[in-house]
């Protein structure tokens, strides 16, 4: 079954003093870009959670974001390294006797930094995310699935519509096709009796040499290949896992087809036709272009 590249996911659990708020968004892309947005606390998973992603999705510019909410209630204890602090202070000192600096020693600069200032009670624990982010990133990716199957089925429909319709105007273009080489040959084999003197050539060469050009204008092998790459096409549709990129080659390859019957075919059946079946290949890059 198709998978759209778009979809979205949220959820919301409650954990050990407050609350984890995740959300997860996908839009189309060429390859799989997963870019992760953890609370500071949890930064050092991002790498493995986007690992765990890349595992679940095979296409598609992912977004995940997740947050933490502490409770209302409840306060955090805040701990300060003051050895540290006070160690940074002495060090700054020297430099600025050194160097003959004015500058005041930047404290409230210095408790940003997560060596110097912890937080405990209700932030986030950093050796929790080994434990809460696995079953979210789990959760979230098959929330998001289950939404690109909903819309990749919807693409498939779509599709196989257009499908459907190419593959009326193959057999009203197969039907037509004898009559291609025909009307060529006689064209032809008019131009060359208007060129040339009575009696400079015979009608049987004039015939023969009309034939032999007439092959050209026949495009009974581009809609046989035609049909080869459609029925490709469909048994992709049904394939399991990313199809998308396989979809678009086969698509290049049809489009090839149908441009060359359109150069040679002169009939305005066939030429109404052609321009029919490329209306309906661009309608279906267009869906292909979202699909996983």
């Amino acid at each position: 079954m198709l998978k759209s590249m778009t979809g979205f996911g949220r959820l919301e659990e409650k954990i050990s003093g407050g609350r984890v708020r995740a959300e997860i968004k996908a839009v189309n892309h060429r390859f799989c870009e997963i870019h992760a947005v953890l609370p500071k606390e949890w930064q050092h998973y991002e790498p493995q959670a986007v690992k765990e992603l890349e595992s679940r999705i095979e296409r598609g510019r992912i977004d995940l974001l997740v947050e933490f909410i502490p409770d209302k209630d409840k306060e955090a204890d805040i701990h300060i390294n003051e050895a540290l602090l006070a160690q940074l202070k002495e060090t700054f000192d020297r430099i600025a006797e050194q160097t003959g600096s004015t500058d005041s020693f930047p404290a409230a600069a210095m408790l940003e930094h997560k060596e110097v200032t912890f937080f405990s009670g209700s932030v986030a624990d950093e050796a929790a995310a080994e434990e809460v982010i696995p079953p979210i990133l789990h959760r979230l990716a098959s929330e998001l699935n289950r939404m690109k199957r909903t819309e990749g089925k919807a693409l498939e429909e779509n599709i196989e519509q257009l499908l459907e319709k190419t593959v009326n105007s193959l057999y009203r273009m197969e039907n037509a096709a004898p009559a291609v080489r025909t009307d060529f040959q006689e064209k032809l084999a008019s131009r060359i009796s208007r060129w040339l003197s009575p009696g400079e050539i015979s009608e049987d060469r004039i015939l023969t040499e009309a034939a032999v050009f007439a092959e050209k204008a026949d495009v009974t092998e581009e809609i046989t290949r035609l049909w080869s790459h459609i029925h490709q096409f469909r048994e992709t549709l049904n394939r399991k896992g990313s199809a998308g990129r396989r979809l678009e080659f086969i698509l290049q390859e049809m489009n090839r087809e149908i441009n060359t019957i359109g150069s040679k075919a002169s009939l305005p059946e066939i030429s109404a036709e052609v321009i029919d079946v490329k209306e309906s290949f661009e309608k279906i890059k267009e869906q292909i272009q979202n699909i996983e």
